[in-house]
């Protein structure tokens, strides 16, 4: 996992402190022991803390810009397709590391918003457009990687976790009591409630985009589960297709610069898995 975090103000003359980003980073530094870095431009900071699986040299260190530096980008996850986008776009762009982040970076110059249509895998990231004056939050279909945030009148704040947002200010915030009730009907707070009232979490399959120069926010949902009845098939070709779809799953996530490991519990889950 890595840690990513962020603040955008809402006055483009309010330029932001590199020591706040610095200070969200660190508390989020469990997530990245590997690097730790900050992008700052006027209204916009950027910050990230880095636990290296895919292209571990210093040309996949983020946040991360493209060839003329307009476009900006703070990444979390694994985009298992990645080989296949950036072969699309080889043409179009001279790439300059092996990492997923740089794929997904151009993927978004080339494709904007539709670009979470082309991704298989797990990943919550924020693009800074800075020639359109904007910042985007986008979080996998199923919510696998974490992405809080938490917006006033005068700026956007995000973070992995919600520590890196109380790190950037420091004020108190109040807790939200129908959050806290979830919490004991459910043993958890669903999305996009957290224990604060002014956090929250950005829910699963969901593109949040931000005009700083406007303050328009515009938010969608841009894909949900759908289970539909299948009908005449036997359970050998179940078992088959179950096999199938799992054996590709675990290899797709198989691809890294490091060594790997399986988290064995001995339930049917994570036994399939390792196997």
């Amino acid at each position: 996992m890595c840690g990513i975090s962020g603040i955008v103000s809402r006055d483009p003359r309010i330029a932001i402190s590199p020591d706040r980003v610095r200070s969200m980073n660190d508390a989020q530094r469990h997530r990245g022991p590997d690097d730790h870095s900050v992008w700052v431009q006027g209204p916009v900071g950027l910050g990230h803390r880095r636990l290296s699986i895919i292209d571990v040299s210093e040309a996949g260190r983020q946040p991360m810009g493209n060839e003329d530096g307009t476009v900006w980008i703070v990444f979390n996850g694994e985009i298992y397709n990645y080989r296949e986008l950036r072969h699309s776009l080889r043409r179009q762009h001279a790439f300059r590391s092996q990492s997923d982040t740089e794929v997904l970076l151009h993927a978004y110059e080339e494709m904007g918003s539709d670009v979470v249509h082309h991704l298989d895998g797990m990943f919550a990231f924020s693009i800074v457009d800075v020639p359109r004056t904007t910042i985007c939050l986008a979080r996998d279909h199923f919510g696998i990687k974490p992405l809080h945030y938490s917006m006033s009148e005068g700026e956007l704040v995000f973070a992995s976790e919600i520590k890196g947002i109380l790190a950037a200010d420091g004020s108190r915030r109040q807790l939200d009591r129908q959050a806290l009730n979830d919490f004991f009907d459910y043993h958890w707070i669903p999305a996009p409630r957290t224990i604060y009232d002014d956090v929250h979490k950005l829910p699963p399959a969901t593109w949040l985009e931000i005009n700083w120069s406007t303050w328009q926010v515009r938010s969608h949902r841009y894909w949900r589960a759908t289970y539909a009845p299948v009908e005449g098939r036997r359970m050998s070709e179940w078992e088959d297709e179950v096999l199938h779809e799992l054996q590709g799953s675990v290899a797709r996530q198989l691809v890294a610069d490091v060594e790997l490991g399986a988290f064995l519990s001995g339930g049917i889950d994570s036994t399939l898995v390792t196997s």
